[in-house]
């Protein structure tokens, strides 16, 4: 009896961490990927002279986003923004730019991405 305890008691909290690192990759960052392909597909659309639509507006909000950034001395003219997406706060936003880059937006600035927004 005692070693089922002992066993249970180690058992749990490594579940629980390996459970954390699963929602992330499973869940979080397929929400990423996705939201950042939406934007791609509305700037393709915009950029042949079409419209583009919030395909999935109770997962994410596609808008017009003109803002102009610096990160790294480098400037960026921001086209297209989606919030609503992301696990972290509804004020966060990933835009893409007139270049095709994609921006991490939050209140503390714009984070230029080489791959996914940071904590993903």
């Amino acid at each position: 009896m005692k070693k089922t305890v002992i066993i249970i008691l180690i058992l749990v909290p490594v579940y629980l961490v390996f459970m954390r690192s699963f929602n992330r990759a499973e869940v979080l960052r397929p929400r990423a990927l996705h939201t950042m392909n939406t934007l791609f597909e509305a700037y393709m659309a915009k950029m042949d002279g079409g419209v583009f639509t919030n395909r999935r507006p109770d997962e994410r909000r596609v808008f017009d986003f003109t803002n102009h950034f610096v990160v790294g001395g480098t400037n960026y003219q921001c086209l297209l923004a989606a919030d609503s997406w992301d696990y972290q706060g509804a004020s966060n936003l990933l835009a893409i730019t007139s270049d095709k880059r994609f921006l991490y937006i939050d209140q503390h600035g714009a984070v230029l991405l080489s791959g996914m927004p940071p904590g993903y």
